[in-house]
């Protein structure tokens, strides 16, 4: 057993371990000293240093900034969370740190027309250029990059210089060390942009494992850094749920699905119109009963809801394939009424529609 001093960010992980363990390690001194054995066997084994220590910490600080703290004004579209969310999944699975614009383009583009809003002509050299940011994303050769009369720098003169950017050097070689790290910062730039609907696409589409942390996992990250992670959306009401399933009388307002176990309601949820990390509130006027199937179809923009004169009805995007029953049950929904709740109180308000028409149905 090792006979030198604990390092101080090790005590700080292993008060925390106590706290998980619900014992109190300063009470027993052999649980004390094989804990900390472990301890520095494990921060040693992923962050090498204290240089590897500040990174990791300026690291997960940049990435909360740009995930958009409460204190910090999310920027209007996700595309560069998407980017690093992109690079960190290459660095994991094994990509070069720096890679051409070219390469990255087309898996840029798909993120772009899946998770983010609908536009009409995507610009994957937005993100690429925007991210531009100290210990997330570096273009080497800026200032050698030619631009247009207007200084910007278009897709195809990326293209044709071969323009290379990458996560920074040593945040890259920590990340590869310790993925966990990429799962983290994964973890952050979800909860902060996306509705858990549609987490496990994006992780998929990147190449991160889809398995969230555990609360231990994350606090043995943080206190291994010390660093505090605080929450990045907004609190939840645990009230919504139940509130707006007694409105919506237990149905799915678009198909009517009523299916219980005995008195338990199956597969039935509670959707926010506009996305609640996207400062959508919890109330029943943003909400909606809606079975798993369309919950994950109102929040990807498949979709969406629309005023007519005879009342709110149900929209369907063109871009929707597919074959078999449940396909065309799906397509046969376009202009059909949407089941509202009885007091013209709770029905959903103009404005948190008009959201969801502008920032996430994709016509």
């Amino acid at each position: 057993m090792p006979t030198e001093p604990i390092p101080a960010t090790t005590l700080t992980l292993l008060e925390s371990i106590s706290i998980v363990l619900g014992e109190n390690v300063a009470d027993h001194t052999g649980i004390f000293t094989w804990m900390g054995y472990v301890g520095m066997v494990l921060i040693r084994a992923s962050v090498s240093s204290l240089e590897m220590l500040a990174v990791g910490k300026d690291f997960l600080q940049s990435v909360l900034n740009l995930a958009g703290s409460r204190d910090n004004p999310k920027s209007k579209f996700p595309h560069q969370p998407l980017l690093l969310l992109l690079a960190l999944g290459r660095a994991i699975n094994g990509h070069g740190r720096l890679e051409t614009f070219n390469t990255l383009c087309k898996p840029l583009e798909t993120l772009l027309r899946e998770f983010s809003h609908p536009v009409k002509v995507l610009h994957p050299e937005q993100p690429f250029t925007f991210l531009r940011k100290p210990y997330l994303w570096e273009i080497p050769a800026w200032n050698e990059l030619k631009r247009d009369d207007k200084g910007t720098l278009r897709k195809s003169s990326l293209i044709k210089q071969g323009a290379r950017a990458g996560i920074p050097d040593p945040v890259h070689r920590l990340l590869v060390r310790e993925p966990r790290l990429v799962r983290l910062a994964a973890q952050i730039l979800l909860d902060a942009r996306f509705p858990v609907t549609i987490h496990e696409d994006i992780l998929r589409e990147v190449g991160i494992p889809v398995e969230p942390l555990s609360v231990q996992e994350m606090l043995m990250l943080g206190q291994g850094l010390n660093f505090d992670l605080p929450s990045t959306s907004p609190p939840r009401d645990p009230a919504f749920r139940g509130k707006v399933l007694h409105v919506y009388e237990n149905l799915c307002a678009v198909c009517e699905q009523d299916i219980r176990l005995k008195d338990h309601t199956l597969g039935l949820e509670a959707a926010h119109i506009r996305w609640h990390c996207a400062e959508g509130p919890d109330i029943v006027q943003n909400g909606l009963g809606l079975c798993k199937l369309h919950h994950e179809a109102l929040d990807r923009g498949a979709i969406g809801l629309i005023e007519t004169r005879q009342g709110l009805n149900i929209n369907v995007s063109n871009h929707l394939a597919g074959r078999g029953s449940a396909f065309e049950e799906m397509q046969r929904l376009k202009d059909q009424p949407l089941f509202l709740p009885r007091d013209p109180d709770h029905r959903p308000k103009d404005s948190f529609i008009k959201w969801h028409s502008t920032h996430v149905f994709k016509p």
